[in-house]
């Protein structure tokens, strides 16, 4: 990346690509000589002062990977730039150019204001989204800030929206409602008391029509067994990304929730409630991963209701709702989705079928699910099924290869079975991707888990 004095077209800086350092030449580049030895993996932005001294600069480091504000105090030159600020995320900066010294710093949802060229910084202003882009406008006292979907004007005392940028259908559909979908899910609940006892239902959640509601807003009509209620209104906000439930309740600005943020991204923490309308919780993005099933790739997003016992959900796009994990004092409920109808497309088994008691539902094939919570720490859970009485061996494997941890080594009846991996038992694990894999009889498959310390 190339910078060039704005006061003279023959001086410039460049990173060199071969040694990852910053050079300056002052003759048009015909040589060029080393000013900064610091090694970038980026060189992102250049600003200059009024006063024609100092740079301002964002880089990536090399080493630790972190962005950087690199201020020169003496035209760019060598023993003049110094580390001014440093983030794990990525920082954006935009300079006062009628005003020496003044530097405003974006970093997530904050911008912060310096005077002294960078040396100090003060929050000036924050917002609701992650910020892509600042810029200062001179000879004024307006800012304009920039998020995916929005544009701001920003003065010392308001903050106004001047452009609203559609939200796209690849982030509303992360949650696809419309009439006539459906998803079919398999829940499972383990007691302890004090012996496992496993019990599993077939829950069914269907948009059957849409409506307007007393608010004079349009809502979708669900059946909803996922939830208490089984019967709900929900509707999106498609200039918002966000996802409401109506319900009658007096404690509540216009008779609604917030369902879910799908614009939330990962270490956000949001006022949601899918789980159930609790004052004081709050819900957070703990992941992004992948959904991997029926052939499918999708992008998968892993929330955080935190009340009492929180439970752990995840939206999939172009698929919704796909798992639920909660957990309670003597046990643990999976909501985990078989198969659903989304806008007539049918991916899994959406057969629904009645259960009268435990007996009547034992597995017909043999199945390894996916791991939950997934990521984890310090413990998460496996389940697996049998149609057969079969010599069973669960063990978990690093990705050399070694093994881990071995968590089932025995003979069982034909059933469903849930078991804890819990890193407790072998502290020295790092975080990364592990490998669980079951063996019963001719049936070998393996699933792999992401540990998060």
């Amino acid at each position: 990346m190339l910078s060039l004095n704005p006061s003279n077209d023959q001086i410039f800086l460049a990173r060199n690509e071969i040694t990852k350092k910053l050079y300056k030449t002052t003759n048009g580049g015909n040589s060029y000589y080393l000013v900064d030895t610091s090694m970038t993996y980026q060189e992102q932005q250049y600003h200059y002062d009024q006063n024609a001294n100092h740079i301002y600069r964002v880089t990536r480091s090399f080493f630790t990977r972190e962005y950087e504000l690199k201020v020169s105090s003496n035209s760019g030159e060598a023993f003049s730039w110094a580390t001014k600020y440093t983030s794990p995320t990525q920082i954006f900066i935009s300079n006062n150019k009628s005003v020496t010294g003044e530097v405003y710093l974006a970093d997530g949802k904050n911008i912060f204001l310096s005077t002294d060229f960078g040396n100090n910084f003060t929050l000036y202003k924050s917002l609701d989204r992650n910020i892509v882009g600042i810029y200062k406008k001179p000879n004024s006292d307006k800012l304009y800030a920039a998020t995916k979907y929005k544009i701001y004007e920003i003065t010392p005392d308001t903050m106004l929206i001047i452009k609203n940028l559609p939200i796209p259908d690849e982030i509303l559909n992360f949650y696809p409602l419309a009439i006539g979908n459906k998803w079919i899910y398999d829940e499972t609940t383990v007691t302890y008391d004090p012996y496992p006892h496993y019990s599993h239902h077939i829950l069914v959640k269907e948009v059957l029509r849409d409506t307007i509601a007393a608010n004079g807003k349009h809502y979708y009509y669900l059946k909803d067994e996922t939830v208490w209620e089984e019967d709900v209104l929900e509707r999106i906000d498609s200039s918002e990304g966000k996802v409401y439930r109506y319900l009658e309740n007096p404690g509540l600005t216009e008779n609604e929730y917030l369902l879910d943020d799908l614009l939330a991204e990962v270490g956000d923490t949001v006022n949601s409630y899918r789980m159930g309308y609790y004052p004081g919780s709050h819900t957070t993005v703990l992941d992004e991963i992948t959904f991997e099933k029926w052939g499918l790739n999708k992008p998968k997003k892993v929330f955080e209701q935190y009340i009492l016992h929180p439970p752990v959900y995840s939206l999939t796009q172009d698929i919704g709702l796909d798992s639920i994990y909660s957990y309670f004092d003597f046990g643990d409920t999976w909501i985990v989705l078989k198969g659903c109808i989304i806008n007539g497309v049918v991916y899994g088994d959406t057969t629904v079928v009645s259960v009268e008691d435990e007996t009547q539902n034992l597995p017909t094939e043999f199945s390894l699910s996916q791991n939950y919570p997934n990521p984890f720490n310090p413990s998460t859970r496996i389940q697996y099924a049998i149609s057969s009485k079969q010599f069973v061996s669960l063990k978990v494997y690093d990705v050399l290869g070694n093994e881990i941890a071995t968590l089932v080594n025995k003979e069982l009846p034909a059933g469903s079975y849930v078991v804890e991996f819990n890193i407790a038992q072998n502290s020295i694990l790092s975080s990364g991707v592990y490998f669980y894999q079951l063996k019963a009889g001719n049936f070998i498959e393996t699933e792999k888990m992401i540990l998060v310390k």
